[in-house]
């Protein structure tokens, strides 16, 4: 992996025990393919599945507004097909 074209990163924290898992990533597209492998990876090591995910409402997560309002992007739509509930935040906030 190139470290120069790596220019943002993912965070995922474990509420309970504050454990984090740290992603890099070259573009804010890669999102949902790095949560599906920590997905994976979590769920096979502790042998439970994810309930909750709790995210701002930045776009690489919800996709867009129309005049209808936000509309659902890939991400949010994965969350819904694996039963996982979306908590979101305000956008900029750190919880």
């Amino acid at each position: 992996m190139d470290a120069i074209n790596l220019r943002y990163f993912i965070t995922f924290i474990n509420d309970y025990s504050r454990y984090m898992y740290l992603y890099l990533l070259r573009s804010k597209d890669e999102t949902l393919d790095v949560f599906n492998v920590f997905k994976a990876k979590v769920e096979l090591q502790c042998k439970k599945q994810i309930k909750i995910v709790r995210l701002d409402r930045g776009g690489e997560y919800y996709d867009r507004y129309t005049m209808s309002g936000q509309t659902h992007g890939p991400f949010a739509k994965n969350l819904q097909e694996h039963g996982i509930v979306a908590q979101y935040t305000m956008s900029g906030s750190p919880n």
